[in-house]
């Protein structure tokens, strides 16, 4: 029994010294949970950096694809380069009365120069539904911007200005005032950027 005692009476002699090594393991403990912390949170913004290299790259891929398609799609192809001969040819496309498009220049009259051109509603359908696309992935942020207006800006922007009657035309006979406004965005942007050079 006399042992119990003298053992109870060394701990309570011993409880400052506990309480000092257990607050010195605490204190580790807390910094090594800091340390352990840090490492994470370095970790997960290293993921995250990561992460957004990735998108980035993804993005950049996609908007290749997308603009390879002009050049790989027989019908865009075709439209591409119709619609390359009415800007060389100073152009411009609106509509006659059944919405159908007419080729004229700024003075409304037909001279020479635009009785060789032609333009298919179809094809120049399907390029300025492209162009929306394009400009649809844009406005969303799908697509690398400054790749879009570095490759396709010019083309987009001046297609826009040669069809701008057709398409009022069109957006009056559809009703829908936004026909292509993505298309024109793309063409602001461009013609912005070009002003800031």
């Amino acid at each position: 029994m006399k042992s119990r005692f003298r053992i109870i009476a060394a701990l309570k002699d011993a409880s400052p010294i506990i309480e000092a090594v257990a607050i010195l393991l605490v204190a580790i403990s807390l910094v090594y949970a800091h340390r352990e912390t840090n490492l994470i949170s370095d970790q997960v913004h290293e993921a995250r950096r990561q992460t957004e290299l990735v998108h980035e790259a993804n993005k950049r891929m996609y908007t290749f694809d997308l603009l390879s398609d002009l050049s790989e799609n027989g019908q865009l192809a075709n439209a591409n380069y119709a619609m390359v001969r009415l800007i060389n040819a100073g152009a411009l496309v609106g509509a006659d009365e059944n919405g159908m498009p007419i080729i004229t220049n700024k003075d409304k009259i037909k001279p020479r120069v635009l009785e060789n051109l032609r333009v298919d509603d179809r094809e120049l359908v399907d390029l300025l539904n492209y162009y929306e696309l394009i400009g649809s992935a844009y406005a969303n942020n799908v697509l690398d911007k400054d790749l879009v207006l570095q490759v396709r800006g010019g083309p987009i922007s001046r297609a826009y200005d040669l069809c701008q009657g057709y398409i009022d035309a069109r957006r009056a006979s559809l009703g829908g005032e936004n026909l292509y406004e993505n298309m024109q965005l793309v063409a602001r942007e461009f013609r912005r950027l070009m002003n800031d050079r």
